[in-house]
């Protein structure tokens, strides 16, 4: 079982907050932009990006600090594998990929 401190749980709510408010600006653009609001939808656009940069430096945070702790990264591995899947499955695509990213970095999962 995976033991998390206050922080990496602090890490993990912080990352996925971002990213459901990046989804929801996105989808703000969207909507100005099919009424004709150009100009209010590249602000929200604008907002969509910022957020999804905090949440991939923050992301990064989080696997900096995994790669330091040196944690046993099978488990951790088949953690971020079961927490993909379930994000995908529930429909939260952008979610599953910032867990896809964990894994894509050997040096914090050396097993994938």
């Amino acid at each position: 079982m995976i033991q998390l401190t206050q922080t990496t749980g602090s890490l993990i709510r912080s990352i996925v907050s971002l990213a459901a408010s990046c989804r929801q600006y996105t989808d703000y653009a969207m909507n100005e932009m099919q009424v004709g609001h150009k100009e209010l939808a590249n602000v929200f656009t604008d907002v969509a990006e910022m957020e999804k940069r905090q949440a991939c430096f923050l992301l990064d945070q989080l696997a900096q600090y995994l790669e330091t702790e040196q944690q046993d990264s099978e488990i951790w591995a088949a953690c971020f594998r079961m927490l993909n899947e379930l994000a995908e499955q529930e429909g939260f695509v952008q979610i599953g990929t910032m867990y896809q990213l964990l894994l894509s970095r050997t040096s914090v999962i050396s097993v994938a």
